[in-house]
Order: C-alpha cells, then sequence, then structure tokens
C-alpha cells in the first residue's frame, strides 16, 4: 500500500479532519478570553488550535515567556489527541514557536471519549 493511501485509510479510521490554520487563527481570534477561563481541545490534531490559544492567552500574563506558558498550560489549555504522531507534532510545535514546551502541561495522547467517561 502506497503512503499516500495509508496515511488516507489512517485518517478515515481515526475520523481525522484537521482544521487549517487559518481558520483556527480566525476562530481564536473571535473570542475575547479571559484567566479564568478554561479551554478543552478534544482532538488537538497537530496544534492548529492550540497554538492560536496559546497566543490568546499569552498577552493576559506578565513575566518570561516560560512562566507564562507554564501557567497558561496548567490553568487554561487541555488537550487530547488519539493519533501519537498528530500528538507528537502538536508538542514539537509549540516547542519549536516558543523554544519551550513545560513538563507540567494538560496535553494527552488518549482516545477523548474514554477519557471524558472514565477520567483518566
Amino acid at each position: 500500500m502506497s503512503k499516500t493511501k495509508y496515511l488516507r485509510e489512517k485518517k478515515r479510521q481515526l475520523g481525522q479532519f484537521l482544521t487549517p490554520e487559518a481558520i483556527s487563527k480566525r476562530i481564536v481570534q473571535s473570542v475575547a478570553f479571559s484567566k479564568e477561563q478554561k479551554v478543552l481541545e478534544p482532538s488537538m490534531g497537530d496544534g492548529s488550535f492550540i497554538e492560536p490559544l496559546i497566543e490568546a492567552f499569552l498577552p493576559l500574563y506578565t513575566g518570561s515567556i516560560q512562566r507564562r506558558l507554564e501557567t497558561i498550560l496548567a490553568k487554561n489549555i487541555w488537550g487530547v489527541e488519539v493519533d501519537k504522531e498528530l500528538y507528537e507534532k502538536c508538542l514539537h510545535r509549540i516547542k519549536g514557536r516558543w523554544e519551550y514546551l513545560p513538563r507540567a502541561h494538560h496535553f494527552v495522547n488518549k482516545d477523548f471519549f474514554p477519557f471524558i467517561f472514565i477520567g483518566q
């Protein structure tokens, strides 16, 4: 089986439909966030929503970029992704963009549905 066909089949099996970055950014920019808000991205994919979410929360905090990322990823943003490859891409994307990925974050590589019902 060709690599392209394999990837297409994998996406179908997992029900993956990745949101284009331009659309993700417009959606996130249309919301006024506050420090008290929490966001769950139940199918975070490669991070097309996670990155603009982080950008939206960054101006709400002060301090170094590392400290602000630690706070945002501890208090404001949660994400779940079933596909290990996309999960790793999302984490790599964060680290590549801000040159830092806090050890403590609420991103998990699991299936969303059992995760929410069992609370793992």
